[in-house]
């Protein structure tokens, strides 16, 4: 769903699972658009709230990434494909953006 790769890609809650659960949020927690596709780097740092994507599909870096952790991403095409921002996608996206990007 970001840089077109395939192997290696782990599916990626939005809002957390477990957060999903634990608020009796079941539905969320198995809803496909709660998800991405992604490959394990970005999977991670996305996870962490390290980085996270605009409305636009555009990648957004945390204050504490450094230099060499942001271009290791903007060297690989690693905006999100705009066809999976669907608006159900989106209502996920916006919890993450507040609630999980930045927050350490």
């Amino acid at each position: 769903m970001v840089d077109r790769k395939t192997k290696y890609c782990n599916w990626s809650h939005i809002k957390d699972f477990q957060y999903c659960i634990d608020n009796n949020l079941e539905k969320e927690a198995f809803d496909p658009d709660n998800g991405f596709y992604l490959n394990r780097d970005i999977d991670i740092y996305f996870n962490n709230g390290d980085l996270t994507w605009d409305d636009n599909g555009i990648i957004l870096f945390a204050d504490n990434l450094s230099k060499d952790e942001k271009d290791k991403f903007k060297n690989s095409n690693s905006n999100m494909n705009k066809e999976f921002l669907t608006p159900e996608r989106l209502v996920y996206l916006e919890f993450h953006q507040k609630k999980i990007f930045n927050q350490k």
